[in-house]
């Protein structure tokens, strides 16, 4: 579980870097917001975002906790400078954006569950919806629609993971730089 919470900030930063470095909408996913109570154990942790896209590479620091009653996140630049805050209680998405960024936050944190919540609660979920396929093995999860990827996450190693956004067209390497069990 530990190398799938990693990807938490990933995904929120890569979806808000690639809707300001574009001017054109983002296609939206149809993901689902999962309660917190169903997903990984509580930590805390601290990670560095490289985002690649469009040729640009853009670097974020990100400190998250997650907890049964609640995910909280917060985005920082590498000066320290906070750029926003998302909080999810399993009832009520809150974000504070602190640099007036576009944050498509109900977007990212289903993004987010996706990669960190157990393959059960993922399966039963998405079977219900329709048109959603899960692949998984140890090293990779693959969520398509309609037979067309839509995300997939690959785990590379206990501290780093990739993940690949198929209609948002981005890469995103998350690095924890520290963890700590709660």
């Amino acid at each position: 579980m530990s190398k799938r919470l990693i990807l938490v900030t990933a995904l929120l930063m890569a979806v808000n870097a690639c809707s300001s470095m574009s001017q054109a909408p983002l296609k939206k996913f149809s993901l689902h917001l999962l309660a917190p109570k169903s997903g990984p154990e509580p930590a805390l942790y601290q990670q560095k975002l490289s985002l690649y896209a469009k040729g640009n590479v853009s670097q974020v620091l990100v400190v998250l906790k997650v907890e049964y009653a609640g995910i909280k996140l917060r985005a920082l630049l590498p000066t320290g400078q906070s750029l926003y805050s998302i909080n999810y209680d399993g009832q009520t998405l809150s974000k504070q954006n602190l640099a007036n960024v576009e944050l498509p936050a109900e977007e990212m944190l289903s993004m987010l569950q996706f990669a960190l919540w157990p393959s059960d609660i993922l399966h039963e979920t998405y079977n219900a919806s329709g048109n959603w396929q899960i692949e998984e093995t140890k090293q990779f999860r693959l969520l398509t629609l309609n037979g067309e990827n839509s995300l997939r996450v690959d785990f590379v190693n206990q501290n780093t993971l990739h993940l690949t956004n198929y209609p948002h067209q981005y890469n995103v390497k998350v690095e924890t730089l520290e963890y700590k069990r709660l």
